[in-house]
């Protein structure tokens, strides 16, 4: 399936979904998604395991709204918003990298008639792609340098200034990789200034095809009937 193909039907299925988010639309939404998921052959290592954290977290939420009587719109709050997160890892998981700089292009492309940046806003979107694995290398060596530096403060000579509190130590992760976001931001700005400018950008043609027809198909249905469940059960 073309990747602009998934992104329509997705937004045109989660923006119903906003509009009438009952529980006979999650259920509506949530059979397509796993429809989707299992056409897709998504592997179970793909599936995210939330941290102990968040499950503590969670059932204090879930005491809280108990002793407040809104437990339901409570858990009707959260399975929305796993469902909005489910159907976008989706598209994530199914979606080469690559691909969604032109497939923006070309979904945003009559936006051009009234003078938008298309072309523009697709180039920031693929070096921000590019960029991220990059990122994510060096906020974990950031991350890995002040953990050694707080160790060293904690077991060296700097023992007696006191252990550094949580603050001080997210504070220094920000400023760095602040730093080395505007300085990597710098010297790839020369880079392109030096080769000419903006490179040209790859031109693509949308393959459109049964997997295409079909996708629409279960999203109208799925539409379709979360509108009739709307009218019907509300």
């Amino acid at each position: 399936m073309w990747l602009g193909t998934k992104i329509l039907c997705w937004a045109a299925l989660s923006t119903t979904l906003l509009f009438v988010p009952t529980w006979f639309s999650l259920v509506m939404t949530a059979t397509v998604l796993v429809g989707a998921t299992l056409v897709a052959r998504v592997p179970r290592r793909a599936i995210p395991r939330f941290p102990l954290w968040f499950w503590a977290g969670m059932i204090g939420g879930m005491i809280g709204a108990w002793l407040g009587d809104g437990l339901l719109i409570f858990m009707r709050a959260f399975t929305l918003t796993v469902v909005i997160m489910w159907g976008t890892a989706i598209i994530l998981w199914t979606s080469p990298t690559s691909s969604f700089p032109p497939t923006i292009r070309t979904l945003l492309s009559p936006l051009r008639w009234v003078g938008m940046p298309v072309k523009e806003w697709a180039h920031v979107m693929a070096t921000t792609l590019k960029s991220v694995p990059l990122m994510r290398d060096q906020s974990q060596t950031i991350g890995d340098t002040l953990a050694l530096r707080h160790y060293a403060l904690r077991h060296g000579r700097g023992a007696s200034a006191g252990e550094p509190s949580l603050f001080s130590h997210l504070n220094d992760i920000l400023t760095a990789s602040l730093s080395v976001a505007a300085q990597r931001a710098n010297d790839l700005g020369r880079a392109m200034t030096m080769r000419g400018g903006i490179p040209p950008f790859p031109s693509s043609t949308p393959t459109l095809g049964p997997w295409d027809a079909l996708g629409v198909a279960a999203t109208l249905c799925a539409i379709g009937g979360i509108v009739v469940g709307a009218t019907y059960f509300s």
